[in-house]
């Protein structure tokens, strides 16, 4: 079994149906105030009112906000892309693009590593 972080989600939040968070806020999943901060979506919280054109202009300034943001990818990977999992971290599965060696740090024990055999079998480093 290998555990690792998966991706995001479905897309841009910015691109989510404001009536389905409107949904996700009235089924408790989320809060109003977390619908605004993640979604950009203006909800009443005592109400529970979708406020469209603040939703609308609240994304258009997010938008143009992220353009601020914004770095080349080369220049992001820099700053982002790191040699392996942090040491303090509990993990368990390759690092990189090779997929050659595979890290295991279980919680509470020192980390290892196993080498990938041709034949898709690991032995320990």
């Amino acid at each position: 079994m290998i555990c690792q972080g998966a991706g995001g989600g479905y897309g841009d939040v910015l691109e989510r149906d404001p009536f389905q968070v409107l949904k996700d806020v009235e089924e408790n999943i989320l809060s109003t105030a977390l619908a605004e901060e993640i979604y950009k979506v203006i909800i009443d919280p005592e109400t529970l009112i979708l406020d469209e054109p603040a939703s609308i202009n609240a994304r258009c300034e997010e938008r143009e906000k992220r353009k601020v943001r914004g770095r080349p990818y080369k220049e992001f990977c820099k700053d982002w892309v790191q040699p392996g999992p942090s040491e303090d971290l509990p993990y368990m599965g390759s690092w990189g693009d090779t997929g050659e060696e595979i890290i295991a740090s279980p919680p509470g024990e020192s980390r290892y590593t196993m080498q990938r055999r041709r034949d898709g079998s690991c032995h320990v480093v």
